[in-house]
């Protein structure tokens, strides 16, 4: 989040006339509300620059707070995701630095007792399923939430069921069987903590069938970032460079309105 706010109000209020300062208010509200939409744009300008394929998702997620003239200050902030408290975005780790917030998927994992405390998820690349973006495909997150039953009583028909995970074990010859488990820190297991795929290959030949084990997600402690959008630095830079070009150009427009006709 960065606020927009004018600076030396007191000095700016000193070199105007009368007719000048009985615009202002009306003026400052233009002008701080003018800023805030340009920096809004060099945000997302600079997200193009700085992640990597940024989703349209992410690329529309910057809001203005408009100024008011009893709120002389607009602001440009992440729009609130309502994930799990209000204001926790997913943007804020790449805007402030630190550790990251649960994702939404992650929260139903570990209210189900899937994900330990204190871990997070990283996609795997052998097993995991990546969409054009370079994100986790969704629909592979809906299945392996399914298949855990992690929906709560309003979505209890998207939860797969015992049944519904024996029908999507079986393998035939025309069909991979499927299924996850997951492999908590501190077992015996060889394997990494976290959501491994189990994937029945049926031989087509009456033989029998074989397996083979990948990794979905693994459980990390940590999930740092560094920052790498500084919205705050691109509010101070579009004032800076904008301010006064904005703010003359609206007084004069606001005086000659007023100037009797």
């Amino acid at each position: 989040m960065a606020a927009v706010e004018i600076r030396g109000l007191d000095e700016l209020i000193r070199g105007l006339n009368n007719l000048q300062r009985e615009q202002l208010p009306i003026v400052m509200v233009k002008t701080l509300n003018q800023l805030a939409y340009v920096a809004k744009n060099k945000v997302v300008d600079e997200m193009e620059s700085v992640f990597d394929r940024p989703t349209s998702f992410t690329l529309n997620s910057m809001n203005v707070v408009e100024a008011k003239e009893t709120q002389l200050q607009s602001i440009v902030t992440p729009k609130d995701p309502m994930r799990l408290n209000p204001g926790q975005h997913y943007l804020n780790p790449q805007v402030e630095g630190g550790q990251r917030w649960f994702k939404k998927f992650e929260a139903k994992l570990y209210k189900k007792g899937i994900l330990p405390a204190g871990y997070f998820t990283v996609p795997s690349a052998a097993g995991a399923k990546f969409d054009s973006f370079g994100n986790m495909s969704k629909g592979q997150i809906v299945q392996i939430l399914s298949y855990f039953d992690t929906f709560g009583d309003a979505g209890f028909r998207s939860n797969m069921g015992q049944k519904g995970r024996a029908k999507l074990a079986k393998s035939t010859r025309n069909k991979l069987g499927y299924a996850y488990f997951s492999i908590q820190p501190g077992s015996r297991s060889r394997h990494h903590p976290g959501i491994y795929m189990r994937i029945t290959l049926h031989d087509g030949q009456g033989q029998g069938s074989s397996t083979v084990i990948r990794p979905v997600l693994l459980f990390v402690r940590t999930a740092n970032y560094k920052r790498r959008l500084d919205i705050g630095r691109i509010a101070d830079d579009t004032y800076d460079k904008y301010f006064e070009m904005y703010f003359t150009g609206n007084l004069q427009h606001a005086v000659n309105a007023a100037l009797p006709k």
